[in-house]
């Protein structure tokens, strides 16, 4: 029994958290938890978007010629641009390989 409360008191915290439930707010709608799910899951790519920009092996010595100076305005960019960029990545990762 024990174990089924701390389960529950855990998953109460990860909701309050994400600030859909708390003192004044009892009920939660699954809309909205799947909406700060999904906004999470855009800040983390854009996160590991950003990462792999900065890398400069990876994007200026290998002719793309992509400098890491674009500053923090480039990446208030929306969901479809973080696309492209990751769209763009893979494409010229598998362009690599074959040429070895």
């Amino acid at each position: 029994m024990d174990l089924l409360k701390a389960a529950l008191n855990t998953k109460r915290q990860s909701l309050e958290n994400k600030e859909l439930v708390g003192p004044e707010k009892k009920y939660f709608k699954r809309e909205e938890l799947i909406k700060k799910e999904e906004e999470e899951y855009w800040e983390k790519s854009s996160e590991k978007l950003r990462a792999s920009i900065n890398n400069e092996n990876q994007f200026t010595n290998k002719g793309l010629g992509l400098s890491s100076n674009l500053g923090n305005s480039y990446f208030m960019c929306s969901k479809d641009l973080i696309l492209i960029m990751l769209l763009l990545q893979i494409m010229w990762m598998i362009c690599c390989q074959e040429k070895r």
